[in-house]
């Protein structure tokens, strides 16, 4: 079983209708879906609905990210290999790549071959197993997926693209990248991010 957890906030009821409908249509039939409401950043709300996971696997998704045809496979195939995998984000053309893993905090505009090593995952899946080695998420709302790869990396499980899994951003800027990938690129928030980190024993 698949457990995935998505963070809402209020006002975007129409958009998160969409995705649970692009879930219904194209996960397994025993997926475990936890929408998480009323936190402040997203790594609280991936922190409370990991601790109601009951899956095998947890994806931390969001309320404008929709999974497209054929998205958990791939995932359920690297985690079983050991490997932390990322999808590929498309912009809500559903066609133009707008990330499959990023390098040194740089927007990675193109895919890499499948499987190969990538800087950190867009949307993270996990063996549930591996929660403990993740735990406590920062009370970030940024570089949440950054911490995910950071965190299970230092324990020697890498993170890798899988072209065959695919999610599109609807809350995105066409051109632009995803907001979290904008705000990881300022010095502030990465900053911020480094120091919180580092703070988190291994």
């Amino acid at each position: 079983m698949i457990s995935v957890v998505i963070p809402t906030v209020p006002g975007r009821e129409q958009v998160l209708e969409r995705v649970m409908d692009a879930y219904a249509a194209t996960s397994p039939a025993d997926t475990q879906y936890i929408v998480e409401r009323g936190h402040d950043v997203c790594g609280t709300a991936w922190q409370a609905g990991a601790d109601k996971a009951a899956g095998d696997y947890i994806m931390f998704g969001a309320d404008d990210l929709e999974p497209m045809p054929g998205w958990w496979e791939p995932l359920v195939e690297s985690a079983d290999r050991g490997e932390l995998p990322c999808p590929v984000v498309f912009e809500p053309d559903g066609l133009t790549v707008q990330s499959a893993g990023a390098y040194d905090w740089e927007l990675q505009r193109t895919a890499p071959e499948d499987g190969a090593p990538t800087g950190w995952t867009t949307v993270p899946f996990i063996r549930r197993e591996w929660w403990a080695l993740v735990e406590p998420m920062l009370p970030i709302h940024y570089c949440t997926d950054t911490y995910v790869s950071v965190r299970l990396g230092r324990h020697g499980i890498a993170t890798v693209v899988r072209l065959g899994s695919g999610f599109v951003h609807h809350n995105a800027t066409p051109g632009r990248g995803a907001g979290m990938d904008v705000h990881a690129r300022n010095i502030h928030d990465r900053a911020r991010f480094y120091e919180a980190l580092a703070a988190v024993p291994v």
